[in-house]
């Protein structure tokens, strides 16, 4: 097969620490035969032993930093650093988050995002469509390597112009004469008779544990690192400018309709928008106001009404519209539109913001302020696109990118720090309104670090409220039995109180005996999270204010139930 590169090739892979894939010559050197064969070794040993034997959400974290090491040494450009090393930054701070207070989001996340960095140091802009069709290209790059690792022609005689015979067929013959020199001396070969037989009972004990899917996992993780390390290069989507385009001024024949229809949008939006100013933002809200249907439902179909916008404003921009010899004046409509898409978005943020005032902050809020604005930049993508006259490739590459962004960026932030260290500072200064969501939201033991500093609080409902929810997590930790998915999804509800909305606090839970993935989880280092260290020193400074609750368990449930029901009032 040919070995010929493109001189843009050659230009994009100049400095790579390996061969570049491009090439398709079918054999591979000596030297990055054993290179890869002892990476691979090393890989899949480390992939096996932290999958089985630690099987956490740190064995997880530890992967991702290594994988991205991995990368980082074989296939570094300067050509891509810019692009690589954002990724590698996103990766690692996954891999942290991992360490510190992981889930099954933060696993997704890095494992769509390693694939992003090898497209990245491959030579390729890591845009959503390429890298899908990137996953084939690893494919077929992993098995293109594997088989330049051939020491046989199909027909079956000795590929002696290969280089991977100059390794095998030398080691080969040195055993064969070393196993003849062994055999020559009895003494020394009992000695490595008694050393093989140690080595097949050690295998042997190995194997006994062994099991399909551990063997799956191998192949699979092998073959993983090929196609990231080695992926295949062909050219992907692309597009030109509508600018570069030979477009010759004609009358479009639905100038008139778009024209129209960006009037009357402007005339609407000015309309609602001195209706949202006037009744939202300069008044005092009486006490029985509807906050959640204005937060919820009120947010969510303004935020539907701007991610209209943007397809209306993307529809009417483009065809033969580009080429009318009026769209210029379209532009200055569009323009007037879009400062008041600007002045809605102003508008749900200031509905969101209104609701956390009243009673603190969620997770469900973090979500509906990242939702809020990936719709808010991805209109102004299309705006861009709009006065930059950039095509339809352009847009689809970067507005995929702003949910997934936006997803990373949740993933990565401590975000059950956050929202309990917002509404514990609330408490702190005399806003009782937001211990609703100390009280009816269970979270990770990030989240239960910024409860620490409400042990001496002077309500004493929220205090010993507090200091019960405390005094379980103390409990578990001591246990090895802490996390998040054991409170989330790990329990039944226990205890006697109910709402008239017929709720009840899911702090009283019963563990449903939650034990983390993997053959050996008896040693705590095996289900170690570094946020669930540093909670159990903080519990130890302030053990003797919540030692009465680990001591009585039924004042603890009385406790966490009459701060349920006291919060309630604020839900």
């Amino acid at each position: 097969m040919s070995n010929a590169i493109s001189p843009e090739d050659a230009e994009s892979f100049s400095g790579s620490a390996v061969p570049p894939v491009v090439e398709t010559r079918e054999v591979v050197s000596g030297r990055w035969l054993l290179i890869d064969a002892a990476v691979m070794a090393g890989w899949v040993l480390a992939v096996d032993w932290l999958v089985y034997q630690v099987g956490s959400f740190f064995a997880w974290g530890v992967l991702l930093v290594l994988a991205v090491s991995l990368l980082a040494a074989f296939r570094l450009r300067v050509a891509n650093s810019r692009r690589s090393s954002w990724l590698a930054l996103a990766l690692l701070l996954l891999g942290l988050k991992l360490i510190w207070s992981g889930s099954v989001l933060q696993i997704a996340c890095g494992l769509g995002l390693l694939v992003c960095y090898a497209m990245a140091l491959a030579g390729y802009t890591p845009f959503m469509p390429e890298a899908i069709a990137f996953l084939g290209l690893m494919c077929v790059g992993a098995t293109r390597r594997l088989r330049a690792y051939r020491i046989v022609k199909p027909d079956g005689s000795l590929a002696s112009q290969k280089p991977g015979l100059s390794v095998v067929l030398p080691v080969g013959i040195v055993v064969c004469f070393a196993t003849l020199f062994v055999l020559a001396n009895p003494d020394l070969a009992t000695g490595v008779s008694r050393q093989f037989r140690m080595a097949f009972d050690s295998l042997g004990r190995i194997l006994t544990g062994f099991n399909i899917g551990e063997a799956v996992l191998w192949l699979a993780s092998g073959f993983l690192l090929l196609g990231l390390l080695y992926p295949a290069r062909v050219i992907l989507l692309a597009e030109k400018r509508p600018a570069e385009l030979d477009q010759t001024p004609t009358a479009s024949g639905v100038y008139l309709a778009y024209r129209n229809t960006l009037l009357s949008v402007i005339l609407l939006f000015a309309v609602y928008l001195v209706f949202e100013f006037s009744t939202l933002w300069f008044r005092n809200f009486p006490k029985n106001f509807y906050y959640a249907g204005y937060a919820h439902q009120g947010a969510f179909w303004l935020t539907v009404a701007l991610a209209l916008a943007t397809v209306v404003l993307s529809a009417i921009f483009r065809g033969s519209v580009l080429a009318d010899g009026r769209l210029k004046s379209l532009k200055r409509l569009a323009l007037i539109w879009s400062i008041e898409n600007l002045l809605l978005s102003a508008a749900v943020y200031n509905r969101m913001l209104i609701y956390i005032d009243f009673n603190g902050m969620t997770q469900m809020r973090v979500i509906g302020l990242f939702g809020i604005t990936s719709v808010v930049v991805g209109f102004l993508l299309v705006v861009v696109k709009l006065y930059r006259d950039y095509g339809f490739i352009w847009l689809l590459h970067r507005q995929l990118w702003v949910p997934l962004l936006a997803l990373v960026l949740y993933a990565v932030l401590p975000v059950d720090w956050i929202v309990n260290r917002y509404n514990a500072a609330q408490v702190q200064r005399g806003d009782l309104a937001p211990s609703i969501q100390i009280a009816a939201h269970v979270v990770s033991a990030e989240g239960i670090l910024p409860l620490v500093a409400l042990v001496d609080c002077e309500d004493p409902k929220i205090r010993d409220g507090v200091r019960a929810l405390l005094a379980m997590w103390s409990e578990d930790l001591k246990n090895n039995v802490s996390s998040p998915y054991v409170r989330t999804y790990g329990g039944v509800y226990r205890g006697n109180w109910h709402s008239e909305y017929d709720h009840q606090t899911p702090w009283l839970q019963v563990n449903a005996g939650f034990s983390h993935p993997g053959r050996a989880t008896e040693k705590p280092w095996q289900s170690f999270q570094l946020s669930n260290y540093i909670l159990q020193s903080k519990l130890n400074s302030v053990q003797s204010k919540i030692e009465p609750f680990i001591e009585d368990a039924k004042a603890r449930d009385l406790a966490i139930d009459a701060f349920f029901e006291y919060a309630y009032q604020w839900y």
